[in-house]
């Protein structure tokens, strides 16, 4: 297991060097804010319940390893935007992900979002998402300095 973890951590780092030489230009930054935005509007929390639902409702396992890599994919690609800029973009990605729910997805029964509801789930799976983000892109800005100061 820990052969693992450090092969992990050993490609995270590798992407952050690539991610600080491609943004030391300014087209590479521009790039990288682009890429991010794209990212970012993704409506993640809509497509985790429109998937699990509609596709996979007695095992989607695979769900949670796709959402975990959009959230360090978003994570690093975060780490030189402004926060309020991505905390705003999030709560627009969950206000159109509730959209997107009310309007596709359909519970196979009655009880499928009890005791909250489905648009309680969203936004909360969205919250998850955005709290993950943060803690990718905080990890990922440490990792940078340090990486600044050797």
């Amino acid at each position: 297991m820990s052969n693992i973890l450090r092969i992990y951590v050993r490609s995270i780092l590798e992407i952050q060097k690539m991610l600080v030489v491609f943004t030391k230009s300014k087209g590479g930054r521009e790039f990288i804010r682009i890429i991010w935005l794209a990212v970012s509007l993704i409506p993640m929390p809509f497509l985790f319940h429109y998937y699990e639902i509609s596709h996979f409702p007695n095992s989607a396992s695979f769900l949670f390893l796709g959402t975990l890599l959009f959230v360090i994919l978003a994570g690093l690609l975060s780490t030189k935007m402004k926060f309020h800029f991505i905390i705003l973009t999030n709560i627009t990605t969950i206000l159109v992900s509730v959209v997107l729910g009310t309007q596709f997805i359909i519970p196979p029964n009655g009880s499928w979002f009890n005791p909250f509801g489905m648009n309680f789930a969203i936004i909360f799976t969205g919250i998850v998402i955005l709290i993950g983000v943060l803690i990718i892109r905080i990890v990922s800005k440490v990792i940078l300095l340090r990486l600044k100061n050797e």
